[in-house]
């Protein structure tokens, strides 16, 4: 009876693979569209920073430094809040350190 039931189940899996993969097509996840923002629009011209390093301690404690664009503003968020912010210096370098 055992072999039996692991027979039909063999063959329930195997039909459900090749029915799989004759509608692998239909499928495919829908596509995600993002919605600009009027925030987004304003900021279109400013580029965003790069990090060349990131780094937080398991008791909270974060290294953050990069470049951005000289004389704007970086700010580090946490939960949607900013935690620290620093201005980018004239040579476009910025680092932070903070105890989250």
């Amino acid at each position: 009876m055992r072999i039996i039931f692991i027979a039909l189940l063999l063959i329930a899996l195997g039909f459900g693979g090749w029915y799989v993969y004759q509608n692998r097509g239909d499928l495919q996840p829908d596509p995600v569209v993002i919605e600009e923002t009027d925030d987004q629009e304003a900021e279109a011209g400013v580029a965003p920073p790069t990090f060349d390093i990131v780094r937080v301690s398991r008791q909270g404690f974060a290294t953050v430094a990069g470049r951005g664009e000289p004389g704007a503003t970086t700010e580090l968020l946490a939960n949607g809040e900013a935690i620290a912010s620093e201005p980018v210096g004239p040579d476009g370098t910025f680092a932070m350190a903070v105890d989250t």
